[in-house]
């Protein structure tokens, strides 16, 4: 697994906030490798520190292998990003589709023991989230249980609700979890 990180040419004093970017793909494919438009906002005018993450896919690597991945790349940046200038202790994930699908869940599990195997101690609370287009709603999702989770019938529906953020979100609240979250959503027009 392999990450990216972005910093401003300019760094300013003191430690900076961290956006890790999770991507889309439907959890089978996709790349770390573009730099949005709003990373580079973040990056040039706020001098934010973006860390864009890979993770391993489906259907090689059936879902929570994603999320566990999600984990390992928080882990290390709240070990390794103060070297680049960033501050471990404000990270906010992002993520767009099923990224947003993985940045919800991620911080909606911190600290999950069953998610940071060989890392349990680690913590990786983050102070936001925010979802583009993210799948929230995989609960009665077909292809998330059969081509991500790679399950066979019969579907186990107790582990779709477990991961499905909006099934989810009482759960996190309940366990402190719940994180402030900002979900945005396109609309087509035709």
């Amino acid at each position: 697994m392999m990450l990216d990180v972005y910093t401003a040419v300019e760094k300013p004093p003191g430690l900076r906030p961290v956006l890790i970017h999770i991507h889309g793909g439907a959890w089978r494919m996709g790349s770390k490798n573009h730099l949005y438009p709003y990373e580079n906002d973040l990056i040039t005018e706020e001098k934010w520190i973006v860390v864009n993450i890979a993770y391993r896919l489906a259907p090689i690597n059936a879902y929570p292998t994603h999320l566990k991945d999600v984990k390992r790349a928080i882990r290390w940046v709240k070990q390794c990003i103060n070297n680049f200038g960033g501050d471990p202790n404000f990270i906010v994930l992002a993520g767009d589709s099923a990224g947003g699908h993985l940045a919800m869940m991620a911080a909606m599990t911190a600290n999950q023991s069953q998610y940071q195997e060989g890392f349990e101690d680690v913590d990786t609370s983050v102070r936001g989230v925010v979802s583009f287009n993210g799948a929230l709603r995989i609960h009665h999702d077909m292809f998330f249980a059969k081509k991500v989770a790679m399950m066979k019938e019969p579907i186990n529906r107790a582990f779709l609700l477990d991961h499905s953020p909006v099934t989810y979100c009482e759960k996190a609240y309940q366990q402190g979890n719940l994180v402030p979250s900002l979900i945005m959503i396109g609309q087509r027009t035709t």
